[in-house]
């Protein structure tokens, strides 16, 4: 029996199993829990909890036995297989990326809010709260987090101290020490202040942009040079008589020790980015 048949009646003797576990009594009257609506809660949470897991060995599965079947090669499969198991963490982590860079970019839009309300005479705790419904929608969350405390007790400084040490975020972190500093020594220059805080933090902005973009040229380069000897990998085991020599025990560690060497090298390249970067 060829690698392709036997692969294909694995995955059929999988199917089926499926199907007996799925129809046996036993199972149904696990099904049939799934009319409570606790039940269906639970599962819900815990399959959103371990959201990113599931989705990980689902890809590293699939991705295992269609590379299998294209390549008919177990030392190029398997190392591929894993890296696909690794797309929904990449994803979850970009995706909290965009989240924090989406919140960075909406600030000087907030601190503009402020800035025009205490030029009209409100106050700063009154400007604050005012971006819980007319700021940012990003910032929306926090602010009415802000408000609701200080409703509660009406202690601006202890409000904002509270939301510091729940948040992570860096420039709430300044906005309150830059508030609390002016209203210690009287208060009086508080709008300029915070325009001239606005000013810097524009630049600021701009300056770590310039930065991730350059960073991301290196590092879109580094992932190309990464993915490229596998394509060909790929490419070549289309060849019976490369394909049979990459299922020795040689072929294995020659593809061991090139992985290896990739993983070094795009480490590597990364490392320089972040480096040239920063200087």
């Amino acid at each position: 029996m060829s690698r392709e048949n036997f692969s294909l009646f694995l995955i059929w003797q999988i199917f089926i199993l499926g199907n007996v576990i799925l129809l046996s009594p036993k199972c149904r009257s696990n099904i049939s829990k799934l009319n409570s609506q606790r039940y269906q809660m639970n599962l819900i949470k815990k399959l959103k909890r371990n959201e990113n897991k599931i989705a990980a060995i689902c890809c590293a599965v699939l991705s295992y036995f269609l590379l299998q079947l294209i390549t008919q090669t177990l030392v190029i499969s398997l190392p591929l297989s894993i890296v696909a198991g690794s797309i929904p963490w990449l994803k979850s982590i970009s995706q909290e990326r965009k989240k924090q860079k989406s919140i960075q970019d909406a600030w000087p839009e907030a601190l503009d809010h402020i800035n025009s309300a205490i030029k009209s005479g409100v106050s700063i705790s009154e400007a604050l709260s005012n971006l819980a419904e007319r700021g940012p929608i990003v910032l929306s969350p926090l602010f009415k987090e802000y408000k609701s405390q200080v409703k509660l007790d009406g202690n601006l400084e202890l409000a904002l101290k509270n939301l510091c040490t729940s948040t992570q975020d860096p420039i709430f972190r300044r906005l309150t020490q830059t508030i609390l500093l002016v209203r210690n020594v009287g208060g009086v220059q508080v709008g300029l202040v915070l325009r001239t805080f606005t000013a810097f933090l524009r630049n600021d902005i701009a300056a770590k942009k310039e930065i991730e973009m350059r960073h991301g040229w290196i590092s879109n380069t580094a992932r190309i040079a990464a993915s490229a000897p596998w394509v060909l990998l790929i490419f070549l085991t289309f060849q019976p008589q490369t394909r049979h020599a990459y299922n020795t025990v040689t072929g294995g560690f020659v593809v061991l020790g090139g992985s290896m060497l990739i993983l070094v090298a795009y480490l590597w390249m990364n490392k320089s980015a972040k480096q040239s970067t920063g200087q």
